[in-house]
């Protein structure tokens, strides 16, 4: 008892996880003895103890049961993304695409690289063209000073009378007054200088912006080189030179009013011409359209009309067909009558002899007769009902087609 061996058959042994057929035979023989108690007591059901085997198998499927939704729902999102990887585009293609955009991007990309050089290039030179002329003034001014202080020092050196330097002072006051003159104008001239240039700082900056934003609009409506003919050679990108000296070299490029304006004037008739052009498809596509629901509203009339006629035919047939079987009963009645005046005939023919013979024929012939009508009706009955069945599948076919065909045009448009 102390070995605790599954073969003893103690339910308390038993973890919660089993596979040994001990194990099952410990819970079963468990269960046998709480269910005989019970059976002792008079009782012949058992819920209670049914309920406890039921939980301690529970509790032993529960781990199995978590894992397996476990791996049910990684199944689900795994099918799921095999299903979005089977409906997505081979990653070749979209790598193509890519590159398709990246090789378009990089052209626009180094065309405006190329325009950003050149306007480096226009500011590089402007730039040098102002330290050349500031080192001018700063060299004349240096000028200046050192021939004012040659000439102070001339003046020193000199033995004026008093009247001279009088002359001179007052002559000395008017040119002192007169360079406060000067510089004043100067001072003015330099502030009207730098309101200027200020201006002109701001209109190239703007005339920049508005360079860039033609660039731009050119990239995006697609005019970068090459141009579809007859415009194959034109150029109608524009650069800005803020370092020349003439204002209409400013502006470079293959020439604003020459090249460009009647470039772009050629290209939005183009445009307007494939517009007008696209219009008039549609107007057409639209016309093509509304016959075609004209046609198809037409079809439907017909196909309405033809499916009453059809009903009408069919309903004419069922007349005819249980006229037919009216007359069918009748004949058969009438022959079945003629059959027996036949016998009686024959039997009478062979009683009365030969007087009778003439009547059998008579009666023989009326027989005839009335089968081959029999056997006519039924004739017409059949080859009516399938003229009518004919008809049916024949329209039902023409009406299939012209929709099938309505349809594939409505699709290809």
């Amino acid at each position: 008892m102390e070995s605790e061996h599954p073969t003893l058959q103690d339910a308390s042994l038993v973890p919660d996880e089993f596979d040994d057929i001990h194990h099952h035979h410990a819970l079963a023989m468990s269960h046998y003895l709480d269910a005989y108690e019970v059976f002792l007591l008079g009782q012949d059901v058992y819920p209670e103890q049914e309920k406890n085997l039921e939980e301690r198998y529970a509790l032993k499927d529960s781990r199995v049961v978590v894992d397996l939704e476990q791996k049910k729902e990684q199944m689900k999102a795994i099918s799921a993304d095999l299903q979005r990887i089977l409906k997505a585009p081979a990653p070749i293609e979209q790598l193509k695409e890519s590159n398709g955009y990246l090789k378009h991007d990089r052209a626009k990309f180094e065309e405006y690289i190329r325009v950003a050089e050149q306007r480096k290039e226009g500011l590089v030179n402007t730039i040098k063209h102002e330290k050349t002329e500031l080192a001018q003034t700063l060299a004349a001014i240096d000028q200046l000073k050192a021939e004012e202080a040659r000439l102070t020092s001339i003046v020193k050196v000199q033995n004026l009378s008093p009247e001279e330097v009088l002359r001179m002072n007052s002559e000395h006051e008017v040119l002192t007054r007169d360079l406060e003159s000067l510089r004043y104008k100067i001072a003015e001239a330099s502030r009207n200088a730098l309101k200027l240039e200020v201006s002109l700082t701001k209109k190239v900056t703007d005339a920049e912006e508005a360079v860039d934003a033609y660039t731009n609009l050119l990239s995006s409506l697609g005019l970068f080189p090459p141009l579809p003919e007859p415009l194959q050679d034109v150029k109608l990108t524009l650069a800005l030179n803020t370092a020349a000296s003439n204002p209409p070299e400013m502006l470079m490029g293959s020439g604003l009013r020459e090249v460009i304006k009647p470039s772009l004037a050629i290209i939005a008739e183009l445009k307007r011409a494939e517009r007008a052009d696209v219009e008039s498809e549609r107007i057409k596509v639209d016309n093509e359209l509304d016959q075609l629901t004209t046609e198809w509203e037409n079809m439907e009339e017909e196909a309405n009309e033809v499916l009453n006629k059809v009903t009408a035919l069919n309903d004419e047939a069922e007349e005819l067909r249980e006229v037919a079987q009216q007359e069918a009963l009748v004949s058969n009645a009438e022959a079945t009558h003629l059959e027996r005046e036949l016998a009686q005939a024959r039997t009478s023919a062979m009683a009365n002899g030969v007087g009778v013979k003439s009547r059998l024929q008579a009666v023989q012939i009326a027989y005839r007769e009335q089968v081959d009508r029999v056997e006519r009706l039924r004739d017409e009955t059949v080859r009516a009902i399938i003229k009518n069945s004919s008809d049916i599948v024949t329209f039902k076919e023409e009406v299939s087609t012209q929709l099938k065909d309505l349809r594939d045009f409505a699709e290809e448009n």
